[in-house]
């Protein structure tokens, strides 16, 4: 089976409490009733959508990224993939990330109508139903994605065994100011912020279920102070290589952990 390329918006905010140096991460837990992953713990994503590539090829949506220095091809899935883990991110938890949101009343607008009012929950449900496709959404309010507000840091690709597989690229970004997290009651029933630290303590306990790239994404997020630091972290990644687990079994989770 050829897995499906999908995406990952990884949330990021620093500690508010008074002298700390860690930042926190929103993670979302997936319903028990999914097929893939059910009942952990993971970032908002899910699989790209042809009308990603809408976004990814047009050049009113083209901003200095990551993605500067790959060759066509690999920039456009590349960028196609931020705009699937910014569109799944809304659709999951309600958050819009990386947009430059003009200055006007947020009156939002139904892509198809854009005379029409609705409100940003109306407009998750439009999308989520696919009644309208998130390039329409942008245009119609007048939003741009800055490409430039999202760090591209790993990729990982479910191994060979599993029944269902996707290519997984991950991405982060800052969480926006102003903007509260909803889960959607269907894929994603709850939602929490976590130190990176303190998740991976939950996970040993047993009190949080995690996969493997969920793992070690969190041991990598432990290492910086602010969500600047990581963020700088990962525009100075030049190659992202994909990782290809051998297995999803916990031997493998300990085997990454040597």
């Amino acid at each position: 089976m050829e897995p499906l390329d999908a995406a990952t918006l990884v949330l990021l905010r620093d500690q508010e409490s008074p002298g700390s140096n860690s930042i926190e991460v929103l993670m979302q837990r997936r319903s028990s009733a999914l097929a893939f992953a059910p009942g952990k713990f993971v970032f908002p994503g899910g699989a790209l959508e042809p009308a990603d590539y809408e976004v990814a090829s047009d050049e009113s949506f083209l901003t200095q990224s990551s993605t500067d220095g790959l060759d066509t091809h690999e920039a456009t899935l590349v960028r196609a993939s931020i705009v699937a883990a910014i569109r799944e991110c809304f659709e999951e938890v309600g958050v819009l990330a990386a947009l430059e949101i003009p200055i006007r009343p947020l009156d939002w607008y139904n892509a198809s109508v854009s005379t029409t009012k609705v409100t940003l929950p109306q407009v998750r449900r439009l999308l989520q139903a696919r009644e309208i496709k998130f390039v329409e959404f942008l245009r119609a309010n007048l939003l741009s994605i800055q490409f430039d507000r999202v760090g591209y840091f790993s990729r990982w690709v479910t191994p060979e065994d599993s029944t269902r597989r996707f290519d997984t690229r991950f991405f982060m970004a800052r969480f926006p100011e102003g903007q509260t997290e909803q889960p959607d009651g269907v894929e994603a029933v709850s939602c929490s912020w976590f130190c990176p630290t303190d998740a991976l303590i939950q996970f040993q306990a047993g009190e949080i279920d995690l996969m493997l790239p969920t793992i070690k994404t969190l041991e990598q997020l432990s290492k910086f102070g602010t969500v600047q630091d990581a963020l700088e972290y990962s525009k100075s990644i030049r190659e992202v290589a994909p990782v290809r687990p051998s297995s999803i079994s916990l031997e493998t989770i300990a085997e990454f952990n040597t």
